[in-house]
Formats: C-alpha cells, sequence, structure tokens
C-alpha cells in the first residue's frame, strides 16, 4: 500500500471500539488520507494512530537541519496531514501501547 502511494507517510491507525485515549494521538481521515493529525486531543474516537509506519526519504525534508529536537508527531505529521502527504493503513485487531 505505502510503497505504491505518492505519500510521503503511511501509519497504521486503529478503528473500532471507542477509547479515551491520553497517549495516542487522534486523527481524522477522508478515504486512506489522514485530513488531520492531532496529538494533543484528548477525547473519545474510534480512530487512533499507533506510531507505527513507513515513510519515504523526503520526510526528512520537513524536519529542520537546525533543529536538535523535532517531534514526528507534533511538528511533522500535522504538516503532512495538511498537505495530503499522510495516508492511513486501517486495522482493528489488537495492540498495546508501550510506553
Amino acid at each position: 500500500m505505502h510503497k505504491n502511494s505518492n505519500a510521503t507517510t503511511t501509519l497504521a491507525v486503529y478503528y473500532g471500539k471507542k477509547h479515551e485515549w491520553h497517549k495516542s494521538s487522534l486523527i481524522e481521515i477522508e478515504g486512506n488520507k489522514i485530513i488531520n493529525y492531532d496529538e494533543t486531543a484528548k477525547s473519545d474516537s474510534n480512530l487512533t494512530s499507533v506510531f507505527i509506519g513507513f515513510s519515504k526519504p523526503r520526510i526528512f525534508e520537513y524536519i529542520p537541519s537546525s533543529k536538535v529536537e523535532y517531534s514526528l508527531q507534533k511538528d511533522v505529521f500535522p504538516v503532512l496531514a495538511k498537505e495530503g502527504e499522510l495516508n492511513a493503513f486501517l486495522f482493528n485487531s489488537n495492540w498495546l501501547n508501550l510506553e
């Protein structure tokens, strides 16, 4: 799926039973495109990124070389979503959030 897409990044997205998320990113999708990626949202949702994914090398173009600290979840993925460069791979099987 990712290899054949034009998206910069494809993320695994859990869908299914609604949960209250406190440590995962909430997303909105249209088809397989993630149109909104929010690392700070803390609400009920049945769509969440589990931060497993694939990226093309151009993802590094979104990270300024002068920055020492930069977050994919807070700084890159929201931009990719707005630019239509972030895809979702939906799954609804078991997963575990490792801290």
